[in-house]
């Protein structure tokens, strides 16, 4: 007897709890459908200017492009210690220097991704006179 009602307890505490996190799944469909409601506006806002820009960019590009998007899932990669980081295969040294000038598009001949250098890091700005220069550690010997 008390066996049983302990267990109809636990049954009810459960049926509580399961009614809570069933609340709290509610709920997050509910965001999550709003913020799919959200995004398909912001695509179908966005959609017209994609099919604008593409219309400006020449053919063959663009079609290179839908090419590797489909084989590779990803288009651009990073170019660094002269390496294409989409592929990992070392690239011609004249090729990392181009892609580093920013001058034109070239494209990773081993994976076909378009290939881009991230801007270097900014010198730190001059110091202002009569103030001291940073802190320079001596090894103790002179």
């Amino acid at each position: 007897m008390l066996e049983t009602e302990r267990r109809e307890r636990d049954i009810k505490a459960a049926e509580a709890e399961q009614k809570k996190q069933q609340a709290e799944v509610e709920k997050e469909k509910t965001l999550a459908r709003a913020r799919t409601e959200q995004d398909e506006k912001r695509v179908a806002e966005l959609l017209p200017r994609a099919a604008a820009l593409r219309g400006a960019i020449e053919p063959g590009r663009v079609s290179h492009y839908d090419r590797v998007m489909k084989l590779r899932g990803s288009v651009m990669a990073e170019v660094a210690e002269q390496r294409c980081l989409g592929c990992h295969v070392q690239l011609r040294a004249q090729v990392s220097l181009d892609v580093a000038g920013g001058e034109q598009v070239l494209t990773c001949d081993s994976c076909g991704r378009i290939l881009y250098c991230k801007p270097a890091a900014a010198p730190p700005p001059p110091m202002a006179e009569g103030k001291a220069g940073p802190a320079v550690e001596t090894s103790g010997r002179a």
